[in-house]
C-alpha cells in the first residue's frame, strides 16, 4: 500500500511492525498529527495475523481509513460502516473461495466526496464506476466496461456458499486450527 501511495504522489509515513505481529493501534495513531489517510491490513496472509482495524477506524479522526481485507472478507467479521472503514478492498481468491480476478470494494460517502473527480486513469474512476452500477439505485446507467459475467456468476455462487455456512461451527473450527497453522513446521505439535 505504501508504494502505491508513493507512486500516486503521497508523502508516506510508514509505521512498520515486526513480521508476524498485529498492528499497534497507538503507534499508528501517534505517527502523524493529522494524516489525510490511514491504511492497514486486516488479516495478513502469510502469518495469519489479525489486526484490530476496528479500534484504528474508530480513532482515525478526519483521516480516510483504507483497509486491505483480501484475506479476511468472507471469513472474519468485517463491519466496514461500524468500524469507520472508508475504503475497503478485497480479492475473490482467498476466503471467498472463487477464481481470482475481481476486486470487491466498498467506499463511504466521505471517501466518495473526497475522491479525485477526474483521475488520469479511466480504470479506477469511481465516479464512472458508480454510474455504471447506477441502475441498481434507480438512476441512469453509464457505460464503463464490459463486465466479466462468468466471474460475477462465480462470485455469486461463492457468496451463496458462504451464506449457507454454519458460522458458529466454522469459527470454532478456525479457532482450533489457527494456532496449529501458525506454529513452525516440525515443532512437534
Amino acid at each position: 500500500m505504501c508504494e502505491v501511495a508513493r507512486r500516486c504522489g503521497a508523502t508516506v509515513v510508514r509505521v512498520d511492525h515486526e513480521w508476524g505481529t498485529p498492528i499497534d493501534v497507538e503507534r499508528v495513531l501517534a505517527a502523524h498529527p493529522r494524516p489525510k489517510v490511514i491504511a492497514a491490513v486486516h488479516a495478513e496472509t502469510s502469518t495469519g495475523v489479525l489486526s484490530d482495524v476496528a479500534s484504528l477506524g474508530q480513532n482515525k479522526g478526519e483521516a480516510l481509513f483504507i483497509v486491505d481485507a483480501v484475506t479476511s472478507i468472507g471469513w472474519l467479521e468485517l463491519l466496514a460502516d461500524d468500524w469507520g472503514i472508508d475504503v475497503g478492498y478485497a480479492g475473490t481468491q482467498k476466503c471467498l473461495g472463487v477464481p481470482p480476478g475481481l476486486s470487491p470494494f466498498t467506499m463511504s460517502g466521505k471517501a466518495f466526496e473526497r475522491r479525485i473527480k477526474n483521475p488520469r486513469s479511466w480504470y479506477l474512476d469511481v465516479g464512472l464506476l458508480g454510474g455504471y452500477v447506477g441502475a441498481a439505485s434507480g438512476s441512469g446507467r453509464t457505460y464503463h466496461h464490459t463486465p466479466p459475467v462468468t466471474m460475477i456468476a462465480g462470485l455469486e455462487a461463492g457468496l451463496q456458499r458462504i451464506l449457507a455456512r454454519d458460522w458458529p461451527r466454522s469459527r470454532r473450527a478456525t479457532a482450533r486450527q489457527g494456532p496449529r497453522c501458525r506454529r513452525a513446521p516440525g515443532d512437534g505439535t
